[in-house]
């Protein structure tokens, strides 16, 4: 675990050929030593960075998301030109690309990473390809599961409205106003048969409401002045 642990950190810190171990255990006497084998090879940085079919994001915001972003990996540098390269830089610049598009309102978007590593100068050209999908808005709203709760109190606390972009963090927003209610026990904002790609998706606000408690009144008579 030890070896594959410090593989991992120089393969994220940039030196792709990187060999470690195998452990080397020496017996002096009554002492033991360990030694763990380094060949760190080239540092590989970043060369450029290409995007390609980016039509609705101009590149400029997209390197701006890509050089703010941090990895849950204290080796992995931010994605941008000089810096050290790691895949799994990559990957991360990936995922934050194609949630940059989904903020947008392009809830099918993809992003295909991929790159052309030099070994001759330890470089790494790479190339994100978007496939932006369609802008999804908002089309009829629908809310199920309520028994005592008004509908019009559900949707009192929804600033989301038909036609709007459809914005995965405005619907979480709505999502917890609807809970900050008090009186369910779960609330779901989420777009109706996600998994079909359409230009109009339907929105559910779906909601579980707490039992209630029956409480007992009972009638008393004073005779004190």
């Amino acid at each position: 675990q030890v070896i594959e642990s410090l593989t991992n950190a120089y393969k994220n810190s940039g030196f792709l050929s990187a060999h470690v171990g195998p452990l080397e255990q020496h017996l002096k006497g009554t002492e033991m030593s360990v030694v763990i084998p380094i060949e760190e090879g080239p540092k590989h940085r970043v060369r450029s960075i290409e995007i390609k079919n980016n039509i609705s994001l101009e590149a400029l915001e997209i390197m701006t998301r890509l050089e703010g972003m941090t990895s849950g990996d204290p080796f992995v540098e931010p994605l941008k030109p000089g810096a050290a390269f790691s895949f799994v830089g990559m990957e991360d610049a990936r995922v934050a690309l194609t949630k940059l598009y989904r903020e947008q309102g392009f809830l099918y978007a993809r992003v295909i990473a991929d790159a052309a590593v030099d070994e001759s100068t330890a470089e790494a050209a790479v190339l994100f390809r978007c496939e932006e999908g369609p802008e999804v808005r908002v089309g009829r709203i629908l809310v199920r599961g309520h028994q005592y709760t008004r509908e019009s109190v559900i949707r009192s606390r929804m600033a989301i409205q038909p036609q709007d972009v459809y914005r995965l963090e405005n619907a979480l927003r709505d999502q917890q106003s609807i809970g900050s209610l008090g009186v369910f026990s779960s609330v779901k904002v989420k777009v109706i048969d996600e998994s079909q790609p359409e230009e109009v998706k339907d929105l559910l606000a779906e909601v579980s409401e707490q039992k209630r408690q029956p409480v007992e009144v009972s009638w008393g008579f004073s005779t004190a002045d």
